[in-house]
């Protein structure tokens, strides 16, 4: 049986006016990844929807690229991740070892964790029907039950330990028709 999921169609520029008003950071490094993974999905894809996921849909049903911040730590390797495994290997590794092996990674962990801690809205996570075509993406096990990562890692794999997916402001997907969203449950 198929969910029902509620979902709003927004358009790509209010999408990226919404992240460049609330979100963006001048001059963060992430940002810059951000902005240029809307503007390939926006080429790629033809719709946008605002959905809402529960925190076990979100364990189980994205994958994450692969993502080290040119540190010693992969925390999800080339062939991707699940949001959950994502979250299982983060928490197999010391603080630490963290800390010294990957503190970019470490640091923007700690700053969501703080965020979610106070009750605070942590901002809106960007997924695509199928994975981007950037070096990242392109060994990624992918099945078209899942929905591929474009924005928001940290931020997944934070709100999947914490149980907190409400803190998520919206979680926007990029895709070629509402129908191809509804298959994904």
């Amino acid at each position: 049986m198929t969910k029902k999921i509620d979902m709003e169609k927004v358009t790509h520029q209010y999408v990226v006016d919404d992240f460049l008003n609330k979100w963006y950071i001048e001059g963060y490094r992430n940002d810059k990844t951000a902005l240029r993974n809307l503007d390939s999905a926006s080429k790629i894809f033809s719709e946008i929807y605002s959905i809402r996921l529960t925190n076990e849909e979100i364990g189980e049903k994205i994958i994450l690229p692969w993502h080290n911040h040119h540190e010693k730590i992969e925390l999800t390797p080339m062939e991707g991740f699940l949001v959950k495994e994502a979250a299982e290997k983060y928490l197999s590794i010391s603080e630490e070892e963290y800390l010294k092996n990957a503190p970019e990674c470490y640091s923007t962990f700690q700053r969501t964790f703080e965020q979610i801690k106070n009750h605070e809205n942590i901002g809106n996570i960007i997924l695509t029907a199928k994975p981007l075509n950037f070096r990242s993406y392109e060994k990624i096990k992918f099945d078209n039950s899942k929905f591929s990562h474009a924005d928001g890692l940290h931020r997944l794999i934070a709100t999947y330990i914490k149980g907190q997916s409400d803190l998520i402001n919206n979680i926007f997907v990029y895709c070629n028709s509402k129908e191809e969203l509804e298959a994904k449950f």
